[in-house]
């Protein structure tokens, strides 16, 4: 299977805005927040600077995943996106921070950069990240904030801009921005809390797989008076970060430049670690079609395998009634209407489909006329 790879407060600013977008309307969303904190947070020596959840979605594959935000070398940061189930999900998306020369109003660039692996998490799937929220604690270290306010003037202002694609080459086909600005509210300067909420486009109620938008790049334009001592934290490169976030910095203090000590004698190897999980055989069923003569799935496979249709009356058992060699991607497989040799009668049914080797199965329902 392939590897898989988003304090206390005296002040609350929000942005809540319709975003202006080409894709389904939806309701307002919120976008970004920054909360000020009057009290200097403690020093600290870890590289992970932030945290957040979102949502993988796409052809029935809702799963549920887990942000962790690290800082890496220069002005950039890591953030690391893990899910368990139904698919093992671990990808690095890299953040480049730079500043925006083009609009007086706007700050801070964030440029988040989304992998094909999460693009198309699944042979013959494409997905879209949703719901990502991501949390910057108020923090310094080395005596700089992570994130900081020099001031404000009559308004903040910020941006977001999504490129999307819809295919599995990954050319862009879509662009969306959604710009807006909000009123200043004192005190406004000092160490913020600064939260991210990109919107992105919903997947069309069309499940066909052409017809589904992922983001590949998020650039957030943040307020011209919001400033970064990224530098100041210590770095864990994304490919640590990527092989075992554990191996960056997390103690007290950090963010000096690295000794250069002599390296010690090579210790004795370390104990086996425990057996890591088994890739997950996944199959789901994302559509049916039925004519007079048979009924056809179509689903999406994570590697080959042999697959057995099962069919069964609302109330009744379940019966094979067709198997068939299964590659890793798209697939179809039909049903010739007939259960042990005699026509089906009409009525509501449950499909499922159950690779070779696995218990679990997916299931998708069809009304026969």
């Amino acid at each position: 299977m392939r590897r898989l790879l988003l304090i206390p407060t005296m002040l609350c600013a929000l942005i809540c805005v319709a975003p202006a977008t080409s894709h389904a309307a939806v309701a307002s969303t919120q976008l970004y927040e920054a909360r000020f904190d009057p009290v200097a947070s403690p020093p600290t020596g870890s590289s992970q600077i932030g945290s957040g959840t979102g949502l993988l979605k796409g052809l029935g594959l809702d799963e549920p995943v887990v942000a962790r935000v690290f800082a890496s070398s220069g002005s950039t940061m890591s953030i690391l996106i893990t899910g368990e189930s139904p698919l093992i999900v671990r990808e690095v998306l890299p953040v480049a921070i730079s500043d925006n020369g083009a609009d007086p109003d706007l700050g801070l660039k964030l440029h988040i950069v989304v992998p094909r692996n999460l693009q198309s998490p699944a042979p013959g799937v494409i997905a879209t990240l949703m719901d990502l929220s991501l949390t910057f604690p108020a923090q310094v270290s080395g005596g700089s904030a992570l994130f900081s306010s020099t001031g404000c003037g009559l308004s903040w202002a910020s941006r977001l801009s999504v490129d999307y694609t819809d295919n599995f080459e990954g050319s862009l086909v879509s662009n969306q921005q959604v710009p807006t600005t909000y009123p200043c509210q004192t005190p406004a300067t000092g160490p913020m809390q600064v939260k991210l909420r990109p919107y992105f486009a919903d997947i069309s109620p069309d499940l066909n797989v052409s017809h589904q938008f992922a983001p590949v790049n998020i650039y957030f334009d943040l307020p011209k008076n919001l400033q970064t001592g990224l530098g100041a934290f210590p770095a864990c490169a994304g490919a640590t970060v990527f092989a075992d976030a554990a191996l960056c910095p997390t103690g007290p203090g950090g963010g000096g430049p690295a000794g250069q000590g002599t390296p010690g004698p090579t210790g004795p190897p370390g104990p086996a670690g425990k057996d890591g999980k088994d890739g997950k055989l996944v199959i789901v069923a994302y559509q049916v079609k039925a004519t007079a003569k048979k009924v056809t799935v179509s689903y999406v496979l994570t590697g080959a395998s042999t697959v057995t249709l099962r069919v069964a009356r609302q109330g009744g058992k379940r019966v094979a009634v067709a198997a068939a060699k299964g590659r890793e991607g798209l697939n179809k497989i039909s049903w010739n209407r007939r259960i042990n040799g005699k026509a089906a009668k009409k009525g509501r049914y449950t499909l499922s489909l159950t690779p070779l080797g696995t218990t679990k199965s997916s299931s998708i329902r069809v009304v026969l006329k």
